[in-house]
């Protein structure tokens, strides 16, 4: 595989875009870790991503907050501000987002999210010299060794969440009422409470906060039949 760089415009598609702004992030890492590997990079950068990212949190420094350890977040918000690894940890982030929903076939949401992970990628290069941006060499191993881990990843993922969100889609229908929904928050607020508990007895366990509706109606959204349950939001004229 060859490294996407100095490809002409038309062909810089989406993975074009997700490769490079992975390698850019590994050499990102390297400069803030003096001798660490593209390997070190899936260890404490990407692995960890993966792992904890809840996809609702927008704020950065919230997202940032996700994946620190105890002792750092004691630290607080004003210390991850400043800390250079967070501005690598945000654009990892969104950088796996948007191959998710890329994947789950919602493009533009999946360059809305590539946008934001350009843009923190940007702003962790801007710490290196033009040069040293500009000259990033990794081994095609390496690369594709990245790339596949961080699809993997996503895979992984979606699998450990499948059977949480399969009981969400069973209890839209089984408490929709007579008269069905009048919309699709109505069904969120009805089954948050027993999602949430099918997630802390079955796992990977939600997170109880206002993340849960926004996760709920991202999935209830997805339905193959969520234009049969619930209506459709009706535009201005």
């Amino acid at each position: 595989m060859n490294i996407p760089r100095r490809s002409p415009r038309h062909e810089r598609d989406f993975n074009w875009f997700l490769n490079m702004t992975l390698w850019n992030l590994v050499s990102c890492h390297a400069s803030l870790r003096p001798g660490a590997q593209p390997t070190d990079f899936m260890r404490e950068i990407l692995n960890v991503v993966e792992m904890r990212d809840d996809s609702s949190v927008e704020e950065p420094l919230e997202i940032v907050m996700q994946f620190v350890s105890d002792a750092e977040k004691i630290k607080g918000q004003a210390w991850a501000a400043k800390s250079p690894i967070c501005s690598v940890l945000v654009s990892c982030t969104y950088c796996l987002r948007a191959m998710d929903v890329m994947e789950a076939g919602d493009p533009n949401l999946a360059w809305s999210n590539m946008a934001d992970a350009r843009y923190w990628c940007g702003v962790a290069m801007s710490s290196q010299g033009l040069d040293e941006a500009r000259e990033l060499v990794i081994g095609e191993a390496s690369a594709e060794a990245l790339v596949m881990k961080a699809k993997s990843g996503a895979e992984a993922r979606k699998r450990a969440y499948a059977p949480v969100q399969e009981r969400a889609y069973q209890l839209a229908w089984e408490r929709r009422p007579a008269s069905g929904w009048q919309s699709r928050a109505q069904a969120v607020d009805k089954i948050k409470e027993e999602v949430h508990a099918f997630s802390l007895e079955h796992g990977p366990a939600l997170k109880k906060n206002d993340s849960l509706r926004r996760t709920l109606d991202g999935w209830l959204a997805q339905m193959p039949d969520a234009s049969v349950l619930f209506p459709s939001r009706k535009t201005k004229a």
